[in-house]
C-alpha cells in the first residue's frame, strides 16, 4: 500500500498459502488423505505521523518505531481407507488418524522489541471398534417354555461397540523482551489422553465409559519411558465418567428405565501446590405404564 496521511500510518501485508496433497501419488484404492499444507503472513506497520499530531516523522523513525509480525505455519495430516482384508490396513492403518502442526511467531513493536513463538502438535487417533461385535445369545435354550419366552432374546455382548483413543503431545516455547530488553521467557510440554468406550452388555443394559488425563512433561527429571521405573511427568488433569441405563421389558404395558452417571476429576492446583477432587453422582428412575395394553383395549380397537 501506499502512504496514508489521513490515518497517520501505512501497512503492507504479504500471504500466501500451499497446499499439497500427496495422495494423489498413492494407489487411488488405499482411500488415502494425505494433505500438507504451508502458509506464510507478514504484516509491516510504519507511522507517518507523531502521534496525535500531522507532524511527519522522518525517514530513521519511522524505521525505528515500525511494527513487524510474521507468521509460519506447516500442518500433515493422514488417513487411510483402504477396501479388503489386508491386515496392515484392516487393523492399522484404517483406524489410524494422524496429524502434525508447527507454527512459529515472532513480532517486533516499540513496545516490545522482540516478541517469539514457537508451537508444534502431534496429536493420533487410534479405533479399537470391530464392525460385528460377538453376541451370545445367553437363554436361546428357553425359547420353548411360555413363561421364558421374553428371556430367550436375551444377548451378551463380549466386546464394546465403540472403542476410540486418542493422544496429543504439544510444546510451546515463547521469548518477550520488554521496552527495557527485560527477557522473560516459558517453554512447556503436555501430553493429553483421551478414551471412549460404549459397551451394549445386554439387550437392555447400556454403559458408556470415558477417561481423560493431561500431564506436564516439561521437567525432564519427571519423564522416563522405561518398564522399569516408567515416569510420565505431572498429571496436572485426570477424569473419569460413568454413564449406565437398564431398560428391563419385562411387560408391554410396563416400560421401565433405570440410569447412573459418575463422574470423577482429580485436578492438580499450580498456585496451592494441592489437588483438588470432585465426585458428582446422579441416579434416576423413570416408567411409562399403558392401561390400554394391560386391559386389552387396543387389540380390541378401543371399543368397549
Amino acid at each position: 500500500s501506499t502512504n496514508n496521511l489521513g490515518s497517520g500510518r501505512t501497512r503492507t501485508t504479504y500471504n500466501y498459502g500451499v497446499t499439497l496433497n500427496v495422495n494423489k501419488f498413492l494407489p487411488r484404492s488405499w482411500g488415502a488423505r494425505l494433505p500438507v499444507t504451508f502458509s506464510y503472513d507478514k504484516s509491516i506497520e510504519t507511522p507517518l505521523l507523531r502521534t496525535g499530531t500531522d507532524i511527519l516523522l522522518p525517514e530513521e523513525v519511522r524505521q525505528q518505531e515500525r511494527s513487524i509480525r510474521e507468521t509460519r505455519r506447516v500442518s500433515v495430516t493422514s488417513s487411510f481407507n483402504k477396501k479388503g482384508r489386508n491386515p496392515l490396513f484392516s487393523l492399522l492403518l484404517n483406524r489410524l488418524n494422524t496429524s502434525f502442526s508447527y507454527s512459529r511467531f515472532y513480532q517486533q513493536t516499540v513496545i516490545t522489541p522482540y516478541n517469539f513463538g514457537e508451537t508444534y502438535n502431534v496429536r493420533s487417533n487410534f479405533d479399537l471398534t470391530v464392525t460385528k461385535p460377538p453376541v451370545v445369545p445367553l437363554f436361546e435354550w428357553m425359547k420353548g417354555i411360555p413363561i421364558a419366552k421374553k428371556l430367550a432374546t436375551t444377548r451378551l455382548w463380549l466386546y464394546p461397540e465403540k472403542w476410540t483413543t486418542s493422544a496429543t503431545f504439544a510444546r510451546n516455547l515463547s521469548l518477550k523482551d520488554d521496552i527495557n530488553y527485560n527477557r522473560t521467557s516459558s517453554n512447556s510440554r503436555t501430553f493429553t489422553g483421551n478414551m471412549n468406550i460404549s459397551y451394549r452388555i445386554f439387550n437392555t443394559l447400556m454403559a458408556n465409559y470415558t477417561y481423560t488425563t493431561t500431564r506436564d512433561l516439561t521437567d525432564p527429571d519427571l519423564v522416563n519411558i522405561s518398564f522399569k521405573d516408567p515416569k510420565l511427568g505431572l498429571e496436572t488433569h485426570f477424569g473419569q465418567t460413568l454413564n449406565a441405563s437398564y431398560d428391563p421389558k419385562l411387560f408391554s404395558f410396563l416400560k421401565m428405565s433405570f440410569s447412573l452417571k459418575a463422574n470423577y476429576t482429580d485436578d492438580w492446583q499450580r498456585s496451592y501446590d494441592a489437588r483438588k477432587s470432585v465426585l458428582a453422582r446422579t441416579r434416576s428412575v423413570g416408567g411409562t405404564f399403558d392401561h390400554t395394553k394391560l386391559l386389552g383395549a387396543e387389540k380390541s380397537g378401543g371399543r368397549k
